[in-house]
C-alpha cells in the first residue's frame, strides 16, 4: 500500500509514468471482479478502461487511509451497476465465453479429467451466480476469488463490515438452494 500511495502522490505530480505502474498492478484483477459481473470480456474491458479514466481524473480525490485497490475496486463496480442497469439483453451465453475468460484454466499434464472437472464446477458457479443480485454477487466476488477482507468490501459496495458479512451469507444461501447436482439430492445422499 505505501508504493501505492507514492505512486499515486507521483502522478498527482504529473508522472504518467507512476499511473501506469497502478494501472499494471490492478489491471488483471479489475478485469477478472469486472468479467465476473458482466459476463463479458468486451465489457469488462471498457468497464476497466473507464474505471482507470475515472481514476486518474479523480486521483486528487483518493483518500490516502483507505486503500487504492478498495478505492478503483469501488469505482469498477459502481461502473458494474450502471452497465447492468442499462443493459437491456440477457447477459451473453454462459456455455461459450466464461470459461475461457480472464482465468484460463491449463490442462493439467497428468489428469485431463480433473481439468473437464474443473471447467464444469466453474461453468456451475457461473449459471448459479447468475441469480444472484448485483451487490451479492460482486461481495461474493470479492471475498471468495478477490479475497478481499468484509472490512473491505464493506467500502467498496458502501455498507458495513457486517452487512458486507450477510451479502456474502445470503449469496452462499440462495446458490445452495439453486444447487442441484448432477443425479439429483438422492445422488448426493448416496455417496
Amino acid at each position: 500500500m505505501n508504493s501505492d500511495l507514492t505512486l499515486v502522490e507521483k502522478a498527482l505530480g504529473g508522472d504518467t509514468d507512476a499511473f501506469s505502474k497502478l494501472v499494471d498492478c490492478y489491471q488483471h484483477r479489475l478485469l477478472a471482479f469486472t468479467y465476473k459481473m458482466v459476463l463479458s470480456k468486451e465489457d469488462a474491458e471498457e468497464i476497466v478502461q473507464e474505471t482507470f479514466i475515472k481514476a486518474y481524473k479523480h486521483l486528487w480525490r483518493y483518500d490516502s487511509r483507505i486503500s487504492f485497490s478498495t478505492w478503483l475496486y469501488t469505482i469498477a463496480h459502481n461502473l458494474c451497476k450502471t452497465f447492468m442497469k442499462r443493459r437491456k439483453a440477457p447477459p451473453i451465453s454462459l456455455e461459450s465465453e466464461v470459461i475461457s475468460g480472464f482465468e484460463p484454466v491449463s490442462p493439467p499434464k497428468e489428469e485431463p479429467s480433473e481439468y473437464l472437472m474443473l471447467k464444469e464446477y466453474r461453468r456451475e458457479a457461473h449459471k448459479l451466480m447468475a441469480f444472484l443480485k448485483p451487490d451479492q454477487k460482486a461481495a461474493l466476488i470479492l471475498k471468495y476469488l478477490q479475497d478481499l477482507s468484509y472490512e473491505e468490501i464493506g467500502r467498496i459496495l458502501g455498507i458495513s463490515e457486517d452487512a458486507a458479512k450477510m451479502k456474502v451469507y445470503r449469496a452462499k444461501k440462495e446458490i445452495l438452494k439453486r444447487y442441484q447436482p448432477v443425479g439429483g439430492v438422492d445422488h448426493v445422499m448416496s455417496l
